[in-house]
């Protein structure tokens, strides 16, 4: 009798939740964990735990692509985090708060930072959710809040003496999925109700996306709608410098990238050749970004 837990079907963007597992636990294997950039053992604790899984792989079999996206997801991860922690230093009392988590692993890295007193907060769609409690648990400081980012309800679960904090607001894979009237509209509600705060997010160009755009449309019904070549088109969604672009950490241009000695030779070099070829090209050149904007 298998002890692995039963998963329900995850349809549309949801389903990326469980895709974005299988990179990490292939990163986890391929690299000694020693020289981890990150550490993924509670992502391959679930993934390993679970059933089904197998019907959300995007990765192919050769161990180029394996390799590629494994150590890709793992920067995309890093760079988020290295951003998270420079701006939770810089404030006494903030406040973590990551929109469509999914089965992200985050709150397990900040563990100790959680139980010293981060609040943190995830929050994704009330079955997601539902699904997530199986393998986390709340406290005192960590709360999972199960709401439709676009409906706003979620609003209500944050205490207002946190709204009235510095709050860090974290996106990570979530904007492609998003309208960019959607998108206007969550910068708008930010700005309203938590003047100041920061919001960091990717944006992705259309040449980074283009290929598995039909393929995840067709497996799992999930759409790409934004994708962004200058963070300067959504400084100008807000009036009289409302929203402010402060920094960016372009994913190609890592060291722990183009160096990484876990990506396959020739996909290296054909990295560095783009980073040093293709500065002209938008497209390719800002194909995965992780941005910070201040936003009221």
């Amino acid at each position: 009798m298998s002890n692995l837990i039963p998963m329900t079907e995850f349809r549309g963007s949801q389903a990326t939740a469980i895709m974005a597992l299988e990179p990490k636990v292939l990163y986890a294997e391929l690299v000694p964990q020693e020289e981890w950039i990150l550490n993924f053992s509670k992502a391959r604790e679930i993934y390993n735990s679970i059933s089904g899984t197998e019907g959300y792989s995007f990765i192919g079999n050769s161990s180029f692509q394996r390799r590629s996206v494994a150590v890709g997801f793992a920067v995309r991860a890093k760079g988020f985090e290295d951003l998270i922690d420079k701006y939770l230093g810089m404030y006494e009392d903030p406040v973590l708060i990551q929109f469509g988590c999914g089965l992200s692993d985050r709150s397990e890295r900040y563990r100790d930072k959680i139980d010293n007193g981060l609040p943190f907060y995830d929050i994704d769609f009330p079955d997601m959710i539902e699904f997530r409690r199986t393998f986390y648990q709340e406290s005192s400081s960590y709360k999972m809040i199960a709401s439709d980012l676009s409906n706003y309800t979620w609003l209500d679960d944050i205490p207002n003496e946190h709204k009235q904090r510095q709050c860090i607001f974290v996106a990570e894979g979530v904007t492609p999925y998003l309208k960019e009237s959607q998108l206007k509209e969550l910068f708008a509600t930010l700005a309203e109700h938590f003047p100041g705060c920061l919001f960091i997010f990717d944006t992705y160009s259309e040449f980074k996306l283009k290929d598995a755009k039909r393929s995840l449309k067709k497996k799992f019904g999930a759409e790409f709608h934004f994708y962004n070549n200058d963070p300067q088109d959504m400084v100008a969604w807000g009036k009289d410098g409302e929203y402010k672009f402060l920094e960016e950490d372009n994913l190609l241009l890592r060291d722990d990238f183009l160096h990484s000695k876990h990506l396959p030779a020739l996909y290296r070099g054909l990295m560095k050749m783009f980073a040093r070829w293709f500065t002209w090209s938008k497209g390719i050149m800002r194909s995965t970004v992780v941005q910070v904007f201040q936003l009221g």
